[in-house]
């Protein structure tokens, strides 16, 4: 190694970092070596203006009770957990947290099956340059590269902070943070087929920072209950773009629960979540847009907009596109701070209580999962206006019996309902006309 040093400390204690600015010493694991620093930390990179890398290869194992990467201001480190040979991975086992930038920058890579694990996991843990987390790929024998955290793991806890899964890497933790304390800023993405980021806990997308959450190209996100802006003054955003990108949510779902939380959901991408709101708190801001072929928002309970179920909230706005569906579970409820724009896809709810907000159904399908039954002053009434006629590119869809007790008028559109009481009272004009989903009437 030369140009540098080596140095344990203390209780085995290990520092890689050059003698001089813009020396870069590398300390190697190769061939299946093996290192246990007993009761020791490593720290790669220690003082300002120093840098050093360290590389664990070809099934080699580094033991530590502790890692740094980047510990003071203006230092460099870069470490490397690459490999797996003959199903033995290259490892870095931590007993207790690893933090990749301190006050200086820190770079991780964990690729080709190698395997990185600790308690605690920081990217960015206090004001400085970005630091980044890469875990990408896997072995020939298809084990994917691995970092798991058995606690928490936060991406820009007070400084800036990346993470990148992709081509198959896999992050496990307990609860996830991304844009923690205020001033921070993380960035999560998670891209490509069989890429997964497991939180067994909740997903927090700007605690009091700024958090960004991409999941794209087949990439998996799970956790229980999601929040994108917690708390006042942060910031969230989320986008799940593609066909088979998800984010699933065992639990509840808020965008902007007291902050501004943006989620786009696109060309194929999908959502899951049991309860959820949009701007669920009074100065929340909240925007959730479905747009193109095969999106999807499903919720297996009630669906808020602008607010809680007991008070209103913050400006809601959930805007729907062509090719998009949004399935509000058991209610689609909003407040006199939600609106929804449906302008071309989907829209299904066992309950509509749209009364108090605003409903623009422009174009698309409104979906009841349930029966409906017509009354003069009912939700068809505010929809579409006080004839109730279904004109022109608008689907009225009742997966129950239609049970008519004032005229609905079909002039351009379509009317869809598994069953029909009292047909008198359908002026059919032109357009469709499917019961039982089959079509029986055209004009």
């Amino acid at each position: 190694m030369a140009g540098g040093t080596f140095v344990p400390g203390t209780g085995g204690d290990c520092t890689i970092e050059g003698a001089a600015p813009g020396d870069l010493p590398t300390v190697k694991l190769t061939d299946g070596a093996t290192c246990h620093l007993t009761g020791g930390q490593m720290r790669v990179g220690d003082t300002g203006n120093r840098a050093g890398a360290l590389e664990i290869r070809s099934g080699s194992s580094l033991a530590t009770t502790s890692g740094e990467i980047g510990s003071a201001a203006g230092s460099q480190g870069e470490v490397t957990v690459d490999g797996r040979v003959d199903g033995t991975p290259s490892t870095w086992d931590i007993s207790v947290d690893l933090c990749v930038g301190r006050f200086g920058t820190g770079t991780l890579e964990v690729t080709n099956g190698g395997s990185l694990g600790n308690r605690k996991g920081y990217i960015g843990l206090e004001p400085g340059p970005q630091s980044t987390v890469t875990v990408d790929g896997s072995a020939v024998d298809g084990t994917p590269s691995t970092w798991n955290n058995s606690a928490e793991l936060y991406v820009g806890y007070r400084g800036t902070g990346t993470l990148d899964i992709a081509d198959g890497g896999s992050v496990a933790n307990t609860y996830g943070h991304i844009g923690h304390l205020p001033g921070s800023q993380g960035t999560v993405r998670v891209d490509g087929a069989g890429s997964t980021w497991n939180n067994s806990g909740d997903l927090v997308v700007a605690m009091l920072g700024t958090g960004r959450l991409d999941i794209s190209d087949g990439g998996t996100v799970t956790n229980t209950e999601g929040f994108m802006a917690y708390d006042l003054d942060s910031q969230g955003m989320v986008k799940v773009d593609g066909a088979g990108s998800t984010w699933n949510n065992s639990e509840e779902l808020y965008v902007g629960f007291r902050g501004t939380g943006t989620l786009d959901i696109a060309d194929g991408g999908s959502v899951s979540s049991s309860y959820a709101a949009i701007a669920y708190e009074f100065f929340s801001h909240g925007s959730v847009t479905v747009d193109g072929a095969g999106s999807t928002w499903t919720n297996s309970g009630d669906l808020l907009v602008g607010g809680s179920p007991t008070a209103a909230g913050g400006p809601g706005v959930l805007t729907v596109q062509t090719g998009g569906t949004v399935d509000a579970g058991a209610m689609l409820k909003l407040s006199t701070t939600g609106t929804v724009n449906l302008n071309g896809g989907t829209v299904r709810a066992a309950e509509f209580d749209v009364e108090a907000g605003t409903f623009n159904f422009n174009a698309g399908t409104l979906n009841y999962a349930e029966d409906l039954t017509t009354m003069p002053a009912d939700l068809l009434s505010q929809l579409l206006g006080p004839a109730r006629t279904v004109s022109f590119a608008k689907h009225v869809r009742v997966d129950g019996t239609t049970t008519l007790q004032s005229i609905l008028t079909l002039d351009g559109g379509i009317f869809s309902t598994g069953s029909l009481v009292n047909p008198g009272f359908l002026d059919f004009k032109r357009g469709t006309f499917n019961l039982h989903f089959l079509k029986t009437a055209s004009g």
